[in-house]
């Protein structure tokens, strides 16, 4: 009779969180201190409304204090079967405590999305997300979002959602 090796526990070992997209810099920006929880941020897709609409569009987002040119998405779209170059996900390192998370995310008011062309980085439009300070362990953002050109014209909708990790 054949004797089965015993299975090993794989103990302390997390499911690793998909990440494709690596962030500009942590949160809040320019604060230093250990890492307390990581805040996922995930751009998918992109649903035009317009004619025609930009090949491989970029979202860009940049930090209330952050000093670096910001982090980009490449969301699917909607318009363009081209899922090869794909980056929608990124982890952002939070490095204070909750209370004063949300504090920073209170003072910041609204997270800021820009929507920039692939080719020269020319804003097309942008995508507010009001309610940002809500964001807890507890409570995620998810949803779409409308995007509106610099002449106040709705472009269409971004799909995007925000949920703190525990580390």
């Amino acid at each position: 009779m054949k004797t089965k090796k015993p299975k090993t526990a794989k103990l302390g070992k997390k499911k690793k969180r998909i990440s494709d997209v690596l962030p500009s810099t942590s949160l809040p920006p320019l604060v230093d201190g250990q890492i307390r929880c990581f805040l996922r941020i995930t751009v998918s897709k992109i649903l035009w409304i317009i004619l025609k609409p930009p090949v491989a569009p970029l979202v860009r987002l940049r930090w209330w204090g952050e000093t670096s040119n910001g982090t980009l998405f490449h969301p699917r779209d909607s318009s363009h079967s081209e899922p090869k170059s794909v980056k929608t996900t990124a982890r952002y390192a939070v490095r204070c405590g909750p209370r004063q998370f949300t504090s920073y995310l209170a003072d910041m008011g609204v997270l800021v999305l820009e929507v920039l062309t692939k080719a020269d980085h020319l804003p097309i439009g942008r995508v507010q997300i009001n309610g940002i300070s809500q964001l807890s362990s507890t409570y995620e953002i998810s949803g779409f979002f409308t995007m509106i050109s610099p002449t106040s014209e709705k472009l269409g909708e971004l799909q995007v959602s925000l949920a703190l990790e525990s580390l």
